[in-house]
């Protein structure tokens, strides 16, 4: 007899709900684009004999660092533009698109992170820092 109770995720077949599957899909996609941009630096600098130690943590926190971002570029796409239409789940969602865009989110993550930030600040700027008409006339078009 099975004390732990483990035998239960050996012995019968396993699937995953489709939205885990798809996140798992969007975090391994976002850290394959940054692994694909940390190994294209590194040969880059490594053949032209400029490659530094002190860039090691940068090339080792990279593929985190994708699959973080995308995902979080996946929540907002899903939870914000996807938003507008009702009942989506899962299974509705191209798989390749959603993996393509994870991909290229980690390939290239600094405009990913722009990208998100000028969402951030367009979505969420406070009215004291929106620009205010100077003439009453301005208000008025």
């Amino acid at each position: 007899m099975d004390k732990l109770g483990l035998s239960i995720y050996f012995t019968k077949e396993q699937s995953l709900p489709d939205e885990i599957r798809l996140l798992i899909i969007v975090i391994l996609c976002g850290a394959l684009g940054s692994l694909i941009h940390a190994l294209k630096s590194f040969i880059n600098f490594t053949g032209s004999q400029k490659f530094k130690a002190a860039w090691v943590w940068w090339y080792l926190l990279r593929a985190p660092m994708g699959a973080l971002l995308a995902l979080v570029f996946y929540f907002a796409l899903r939870g914000g533009l996807l938003l507008l239409t009702n009942g989506n789940t899962a299974a509705d969602f191209e798989v390749f698109g959603i993996a393509s865009v994870a991909t290229l989110v980690g390939l290239f993550t600094e405009q990913a992170t722009a990208k998100l930030k000028e969402l951030f600040d367009t979505l969420f700027t406070p009215k004291q820092q929106r620009e205010l008409p100077d003439r009453l006339e301005d208000v008025e078009k």
